[in-house]
């Protein structure tokens, strides 16, 4: 059973419990709808953009905190951010920046939320191998 009106993606509980939080394939933002009986349809209504700045390409870079959203941030022309929003989405703060190029795989926040924890490519290499299938002797 679904458990947003539409797709969703990347879905990952609030840190009180109240919300479930996702992202939408191809779309900007990040969602949320209360939490609820699953087993019951959702109405569209309750659906909720909660945090409009975050990129298609990033829908896994993000994590929920006590007070907020930790997530990537991308202005136009610049370098991308590490940035947090408040609990509400309204108040965004940069907190470091990020390298122009960068790539990540998802975030995720220590238990104690003192430490964030991210991937990102730092080196793209590949190699091209020959494998020559052996003769069997006659």
């Amino acid at each position: 059973m679904a458990v947003t009106p539409g797709a969703g993606s990347n879905a990952r509980e609030s840190v009180d419990g109240r919300h479930l939080l996702f992202t939408k394939p191809g779309l900007r933002g990040l969602w949320r709808v209360p939490r609820q009986d699953w087993s019951q349809a959702i109405p569209a209504a309750q659906e909720q953009l909660l945090l409009a700045g975050l990129a298609p390409e990033d829908s896994s870079n993000w994590a929920p905190a006590r007070d907020g959203v930790y997530f990537v941030r991308r202005p136009q022309g610049k370098a991308p951010r590490l940035a947090h929003a408040d609990a509400d989405g309204g108040n965004v703060t940069d907190i470091a920046p990020l390298p122009s190029g960068f790539e990540g795989w998802g975030f995720d926040l220590s238990p104690d939320q003192t430490q964030l924890v991210f991937s990102e490519m730092t080196l793209r290499e590949s190699d091209l191998r020959l494998a020559v299938p052996r003769t069997t002797a006659q």
